[in-house]
């Protein structure tokens, strides 16, 4: 809301130049991460309030010998703080022209009401084991895959440009040779470029006007710049979707194609097998936070981490001139998903105020599920999926100690294989306490940042 505002009175009043800031993508994800954490804090103390009157308490599994009474009684359902905080920042500081951003609403919407019912299911029936089952939850992950998977493949609604669109990009024939003169300032141009009218400089020569065709997608070119210029944000040329490879060869970037930490080249294009990748990683970082969501601020305190590295990947990729230095394929409108996760970061940080130890406010499947499902997208969205593997290892602790205790343990071996599961409970049960193990584990996932943040450059 307030970007297009200031859109529209940088436009109607050139006074308002101070407005020009809001055009920024890191301005405005630093402000939206302000913006979610202030609301967060505003909010917070009300809506605790509010869940206890209303008997919205946890209902925790007894452990025996692990007490929790201390947790008993405490409001839950705190993820819906957070998605208010980041519904109004994003509402607030969002580019609604970009595709990043609807992509990300969904997630979060749809997450939200899987995570919503499952609390209310157990509050109702007064059991931690009487949510949504188990079949449920996986249908309605798998289904949410299945639905962002074809409209992220698809060439019709993807929210990356597809090389059949960016192919109809072309550039008006320069029939003078003369007047290809080099140039610095687009006034040299307007000077000697045999007077044609809006001619600009590009790459040091003078060039045609860029211009639009009837086609929505189709756009004369000779940069980026030109086709934004002329058409709005999202317009590309093709040499920005083409990649180059060992033995002079030129790839074009797609979609469907596999990308791996500290590797600059895709691995394999999956076409539309790539749709079963998109259905693992949405139902592995689904399950993953959910899993961590035990010990207070235990959950909280790497998805910060996760959300601040994706972000910072998100505004690189966004931009054209560090994505072409980092040798990534420039993404359109990416830097939409970075003031995402500027402010689920800034609602975090605030959540974690009440929710730090002793907590006075759990998330709650609410929150949890939305958080990983809102990871899961955006890793996806910004071809960075098997990322989370290394940055989200605390993540991946917990899920890989849930399956090794359920699947292989009682299911097959019929014994415990830890003594209890996820693995913090382990540590729990043998005597560390709850801050040691959170603390620790918030340590690990700043390290897995850092590696996950190198691996922008060591490629």
């Amino acid at each position: 809301m307030l970007y297009h505002l200031s859109e529209y009175l940088v436009q109607a009043f050139e006074a308002a130049g101070p407005l020009r800031l809001v055009r920024y993508n890191s301005f405005r994800t630093i402000v939206a991460m302000i913006t979610s954490f202030l609301i967060t804090l505003l909010i917070g103390r009300m809506v605790i309030n509010f869940l206890y009157r209303r008997k919205i308490r946890d209902v925790v599994r007894d452990y025996s010998v692990m007490s929790v009474e201390s947790k008993k009684g405490t409001p839950t359902m705190g993820g819906v703080l957070m998605i208010l905080a980041i519904s109004l920042s994003v509402a607030l500081w969002g580019n609604f022209r970009s595709p990043f951003l609807y992509y990300l609403l969904f997630a979060m919407i749809w997450f939200a009401a899987v995570g919503g019912i499952d609390d209310y299911l157990k509050i109702r029936n007064q059991d931690s084991d009487a949510g949504l089952s188990r079949k449920a939850k996986y249908l309605a992950q798998i289904g949410y895959g299945v639905i962002f998977g074809i409209l992220f493949l698809y060439n019709g609604t993807t929210p990356i440009p597809h090389p059949a669109k960016s192919a109809s990009c072309r550039v008006k024939s320069w029939e003078t040779k003369e007047c290809d003169r080099p140039c610095k300032t687009n006034a040299d141009c307007k000077q000697n470029a045999c007077g044609v009218d809006g001619a600009v400089c590009l790459e040091g020569r003078c060039s045609p006007p860029p211009v639009c065709s009837g086609d929505s997608d189709a756009k004369s070119c000779r940069s980026d710049d030109v086709c934004v210029a002329a058409c709005g944000g999202g317009a590309y040329c093709p040499k920005n979707w083409e990649y180059p490879v060992p033995g002079n060869k030129v790839i074009a970037f797609r979609p469907s194609q596999l990308y791996v930490p500290f590797y600059k080249y895709p691995v394999m294009d999956l076409s539309w097998l790539y749709i079963f990748v998109i259905i693992f990683m949405i139902v592995y970082a689904a399950n993953a936070v959910n899993f961590a969501d035990g010990l207070d601020g235990l959950a909280t305190g790497p998805t910060i981490f996760s959300f601040l590295v994706f972000g910072i990947y998100a505004y690189f990729l966004g931009n054209l001139l560090i994505a072409r230095y980092l040798w990534y394929p420039f993404l359109p409108g990416a830097g939409e998903a970075a003031v995402f996760c500027g402010a689920v970061v800034g609602a975090l940080v605030g959540f974690l105020w009440f929710n730090t130890y002793p907590a006075e406010i759990f998330m709650g499947d609410t929150g949890s599920i939305t958080l990983g499902g809102i990871l899961g997208t955006v890793m996806v969205l910004l071809k960075q999926e098997f990322l989370f593997f290394l940055l989200g290892g605390v993540f991946l602790a917990e899920l890989v100690s849930v399956a090794i205790q359920d699947w292989l343990g009682i299911q097959v071996l019929g014994r415990r294989i830890f003594y209890r599961a996820p693995i913090h409970h382990t540590f729990q049960h043998r005597g560390l306490s709850e801050p040691k193990i959170v603390v620790r584990f918030w340590i690990v996932s700043g390290m897995l940042a850092l590696l996950a943040l190198a691996a922008l450059k060591l490629r």
